[in-house]
């Protein structure tokens, strides 16, 4: 590891061999997603509060920013070291990782489909705007269906490139 003060702040992290350290930061790797989607939602959460009582959301887009940056570097750094990479020995557990891939592109999709319609119907409802006409909405619904379709359909394909070069080395 070549930033060993950082590394430092793990607990228990000096007092451990080589192959705990590596389950340390597998295990901090797969808990930084957390830390990810927690942190986008309540900034998100915040710039939609802050721009509806018409004030400027400062903390929320440093936030973002910061958050951005702390994403690129830290998946560049896990595929550097190559921990991001899937544990498949064999056709029993390369078909297992591609049916949970195309569970979690399915669940993906299905959560993107939501958050549009709840970004266009149920926030205006909300906050007393008018709703879209019944001819829009079923074009909106349609339109919404397809992108999150093609949306769930690449996520799927990347993880299932991920798998595919795993599984062949």
């Amino acid at each position: 590891m070549t930033n060993e003060k950082i590394l430092r702040l793990i607990p228990n992290y000096r007092y451990t061999d080589e192959y705990e350290r590596k389950v340390l930061l597998n295990i901090y790797a797969k808990l930084y997603v957390w830390i990810f989607w927690g942190t986008l939602i309540i900034s998100t959460l915040d710039i939609f509060v802050s721009m509806y009582l018409k004030q400027i959301p400062v903390v929320s887009i440093l936030a973002m920013i910061a958050l951005t940056v702390a994403s690129i570097v830290f998946t560049s750094s896990l595929r550097n070291k190559k921990i991001d990479r899937f544990e498949v020995d064999s056709k029993k557990g390369y078909q297992r990782y591609i049916k949970k891939a195309r569970k979690g592109s399915f669940i993906f999709a299905f959560a993107m489909f939501i958050v549009f319609n709840i970004n266009n119907y149920l926030i205006p409802f909300v906050i007393h705007q008018s709703l879209p006409e019944n001819s829009e909405l079923t074009y909106q619904l349609l339109i919404f269906a397809t992108i999150a379709a093609i949306a769930g359909w690449i996520i799927y394909m990347i993880s299932k490139a991920k798998i595919t070069r795993t599984y062949k080395d």
